[in-house]
């Protein structure tokens, strides 16, 4: 360190602004090699990953909506206003059926296709249960138990 000590102001001066660039630098390189890296992994995540995330929040809207208007029958008073309702229970859920065979026919990954399988049997078990409540809303002998599903 002798060696600093005897140089004049003008080169130490120099000497430090000169180890700060190399510093700056190699710091420089080394950020711009990450971006590169970190680039690859989005341009991969965005490729591999977002699509299934637009679809599966298109298949959960869709299932909303069906949800909705099922509680809009419900709420119906009119036969217009439930055969309105009808149209747009029958719509959504061959929206979302189609939508669901889309999905399931481009998923390549083992664990999304066991949870689009269940996703499928959970699907059909509230068809199922969709229908019964159909089955009460629109029968002219339940008018009462429906009355007292929209309270």
């Amino acid at each position: 360190m002798n060696w600093f000590k005897n140089l004049n102001i003008g080169a130490k001066l120099a000497s430090a602004f000169l180890v700060v660039i190399v510093l700056d630098a190699a710091l420089g390189a080394y950020a711009v090699a990450e971006l590169g890296s970190i680039s690859g992994q989005v341009d991969a995540l965005a490729k591999a990953a977002l699509p299934g995330i637009t679809r599966t929040s298109e298949l959960a809207g869709t299932a909303a909506q069906v949800r909705r208007d099922v509680l809009d029958l419900f709420l119906a008073t009119t036969s217009d206003e439930r055969a309105s309702q009808r149209r747009n229970i029958d719509s959504g859920v061959s929206a979302l059926t189609s939508q669901l065979t889309a999905y399931r026919a481009g998923v390549t990954r083992p664990d999304v296709m066991t949870a689009v399988a269940e996703l499928d049997l959970r699907w059909s078990t509230y068809l199922r249960a969709q229908d019964a409540l159909l089955r009460v809303a629109e029968d002219p002998e339940r008018v009462a138990e429906a009355a007292a599903a929209r309270r």
